[in-house]
């Protein structure tokens, strides 16, 4: 048995051929309708030959077949599509010999047509008469054969607005229509955080203006690069739109080596923080955009003492923050102290009431002597003893309780400089 090749080798080799087969094809076909055409001229069917060698050029681009073209339109004394086509011949043709027959030929033809000579700035574009659905007549610049009379010439070309310029074309005569092709343009707003940056075309480094700017801009793709002292450079593609308008928002970074970077985080997530009053942001947070110099840092929090402290920003560098924040009532009730020495106070001033009792007692006694008066001057003097050193025990036990207690906590920061 033989071996069935496999259809994926067959399909690779088909693959492989597929751009040489069609190339012979087109020129197979092209030589069909030429020998075609020529068999039609000899049969004195010029119409018909016409259609052929027309699409025997159309396959296979070919200076002969034009000038077959040519001689069969001027034998149809058609001299406008034969002026029309002569000016193909002269397009391609490079031998000088030809040539010179070929312009020997426009000028005998130029007597029998009106034509316009066009030329555009820049060249290249595509020409139309009267109208564009009638189709292009070929690109300028390109002298023109057209019925005598008023006419509008029509250039287009990738990129730019048309233009078209009315012409009267007369027989025998040449007219000159130039036109000036303008860019087709769009609009690019261009912002940037922050504003200022210089806009400059990234090809030809011209500067285009200063954001927030409102770019007009040719149709077509540019690469914009934006600068700003002590920020990175950015560039940015934009496609622009004929008559279209396009945003452009760019946030900038900081340069390293002129950046102020602040970091600021806690024990309590979420706080606020401020620099002079103005809010930051929310806790945990690292800001590279602020200004060097120095300010008043402050973190707030609910239910949480606040904390503030003056902070340095220096260029180039990171000041970190670390906080704590302290609960209220998580701290001891401070009035135990003013309860200790109220009491201890008040105990001497009751024991010195009973000292000045007893002395009153004591003169009682002085001038009548009993047993009953001297048991009132000792119960006296025993109570203002005793009031009098339990105010001394309080308040010493309260002071000695003062200086020996831990102070209560308050909300810290700590702030370092990582240059």
């Amino acid at each position: 048995m033989r071996a069935r090749p496999r259809p994926v080798a067959l399909l690779a080799v088909a693959l492989w051929l597929a751009p040489s087969l069609s190339l012979a094809d087109a020129a197979t076909e092209a030589q069909l309708q030429y020998e075609l055409g020529a068999q039609l001229y000899q049969a004195g069917k010029y119409t018909e030959a016409l259609e052929r060698f027309i699409a025997s050029h159309r396959l296979v681009p070919n200076p002969n077949v034009v000038l077959n073209v040519v001689q069969t339109f001027t034998f149809l004394k058609r001299y406008d599509e034969a002026y029309n086509w002569n000016e193909t011949y002269l397009s391609f043709t490079k031998e000088e010999s030809k040539r010179a027959e070929g312009i020997k030929r426009r000028e005998a033809l130029s007597k029998s047509v009106a034509v316009i000579d066009v030329s555009t700035s820049p060249p290249g574009a595509e020409l139309f008469v009267d109208r564009v659905e009638l189709g292009s007549v070929g690109r300028s610049p390109l002298r023109i054969a057209v019925s005598k009379g008023d006419r509008v010439v029509i250039a287009r070309l990738d990129k730019h607005d048309d233009q078209s310029a009315p012409v009267t074309a007369k027989n025998g005569a040449a007219v000159t229509a130039s036109l000036k092709l303008t860019a087709a343009m769009g609009w690019v707003t261009v912002r940037t955080t922050p504003a200022g940056a210089t806009v400059r075309d990234e090809q030809s480094h011209t500067v285009l203006g200063t954001t927030p700017a409102e770019l007009r801009l040719p149709v077509g793709e540019h690469r914009l690069e934006l600068t700003l002292g002590g920020w990175v450079n950015a560039s940015r593609s934009v496609t622009v739109g004929r008559n279209a308008r396009l945003a452009l928002e760019v946030e900038l970074q900081r340069a390293a080596a002129s950046a102020t970077l602040l970091s600021v985080r806690g024990n309590v997530d979420g706080a606020t923080v401020l620099l002079n009053g103005r809010p930051l942001g929310a806790a945990p947070l690292s800001i590279d955009t602020l200004p060097a110099g120095s300010g008043v840092l402050e973190v707030r929090a609910l239910g949480r003492e606040p904390w503030k402290e003056r902070v340095v920003l220096e260029q180039g560098s990171a000041t970190r923050v670390s906080y704590s924040l302290v609960d209220p009532d998580d701290r001891p009730w401070a009035g135990w102290r003013w309860v200790g020495y109220g009491a201890g106070t008040a105990l001497l001033g009751a024991g010195a009431l009973f000292g000045l009792s007893a002395r009153s007692a004591k003169s009682d006694f002085d001038d009548e002597p009993s047993r009953t008066a001297l048991d009132r001057v000792e119960q006296r003097n025993l109570v203002a003893d005793v009031l009098m050193g339990a105010g001394v025990l309080t308040i010493g036990a309260t002071v000695t309780w003062d200086l020996l207690r831990a102070a209560p906590p308050e909300s810290s920061g700590r702030v370092s400089v990582d240059r």
